[in-house]
C-alpha cells in the first residue's frame, strides 16, 4: 500500500480511500505462496495497518477483549505497538482498556509527564521504556457489543496529530465486523495459543493458591510487571513448573 496524505482530502475522499484500503487489507493476495502465512494472523496485521495508513499513525495493533481474563493482541505492527499493549496488560491501566469499558474513542499523550494523568504507572514506565507517544484507542464495535480495541499511535515529537476519528472508528468497526465473520478459531495462529496459555495458567495458580480466576490472574499481572516481562512468559513459567506461587507468596515463583 503506498502512502496517502489524507490530512488534505475532503471527507468523501477519505471514505473512498478507506474503502479502498480495507478491501485490499481484507482481500486474500493473488500471489500469496502455499504456508506463507496469509491468512488469519497476517490478514488481521493487514487490516491494522489499513488503520494505521488511514490515520497517518506510525504503528498500532488490535487487541479483543482487553481487560479480560480471555484478552488477546491478535496483531500489533511493530514492537513499539507491542510494548505499549503488554504494558498496559500487565499494568491493568491505559487507554485500550478505558476505551473497551466505555465504548469510546479516547485520544491521549503518555510518557511526557511522569506519573500524571489518568494512567500515572503506566505514563511513568512509558517515559522510561517508549518516551512519550500519542494513542488513540478506538473500540471494535460489532452491533450493541465492543469486541475489542483497535489502537495506534505516533511519537509526540513528530508535531501535532489529528486523526480523522469518525473514518478510524468507521474503519475500527469494520475490521470488527471481519473478525467476527472470519470465525476466529483456527485463524489467529500464535495470538490464540498464547490466550490458551495464560488461560491454563490462571487455572494452575487457582490450584495451587485456592483463589478466583480474578485474583489468579491479577497475580499472573503483578508478577509479570515485577519481572519486566509480559503475561505470556509468566504463563509459560507456570505451565513448565518453574514457576509456582505457592511457595513463594512475594509472587516471585519458585524457580526450578
Amino acid at each position: 500500500m503506498r502512502p496517502h496524505d489524507f490530512a488534505e482530502e475532503p471527507g468523501r475522499q477519505v471514505r473512498a480511500r478507506m474503502m479502498a484500503l480495507f478491501t485490499e487489507a481484507v482481500v486474500p493476495r493473488t500471489d500469496a505462496l502455499p504456508g506463507d502465512g496469509e491468512q488469519g494472523e497476517a490478514r488481521f496485521l493487514r487490516m491494522c495497518r489499513a488503520l494505521v495508513q488511514v490515520t497517518e499513525a506510525q504503528g498500532g495493533a488490535l487487541t479483543l477483549a482487553p481487560g479480560e481474563l480471555h484478552r488477546v493482541t491478535l496483531c500489533a505492527t511493530d514492537d513499539t505497538a507491542s510494548r505499549l499493549e503488554n504494558l498496559q496488560e500487565v499494568i491493568g491501566q491505559g487507554p485500550v482498556l478505558d476505551a473497551a469499558s466505555s465504548g469510546r474513542v479516547i485520544t491521549a499523550e503518555l510518557g511526557g509527564q511522569p506519573g500524571t494523568g489518568p494512567w500515572p504507572v503506566l505514563a511513568s514506565t512509558m517515559a522510561e521504556e517508549l518516551g512519550a507517544l500519542v494513542v488513540q484507542a478506538l473500540p471494535m464495535r460489532v452491533g450493541s457489543e465492543t469486541l475489542g480495541v483497535a489502537s495506534v499511535y505516533r511519537r509526540a515529537a513528530t508535531g501535532r496529530w489529528s486523526p480523522p476519528t469518525h473514518e478510524a472508528s468507521v474503519l475500527a468497526g469494520m475490521i470488527g465486523a471481519a473478525i467476527v465473520s472470519s470465525g476466529l478459531d483456527g485463524e489467529a495462529g500464535l495470538s490464540w495459543d498464547v490466550r490458551d496459555r495464560i488461560s491454563q495458567a490462571t487455572g494452575m495458580v487457582i490450584a495451587q493458591l485456592g483463589i478466583s480466576a480474578v485474583d489468579a490472574a491479577a497475580l499472573i499481572r503483578t508478577a509479570a510487571f515485577s519481572a519486566g516481562m509480559d503475561m505470556a512468559e509468566i504463563a509459560t513459567e507456570i505451565l513448565e513448573y518453574r514457576r509456582d506461587f505457592s511457595t513463594d507468596q512475594d509472587g516471585g515463583g519458585d524457580h526450578r
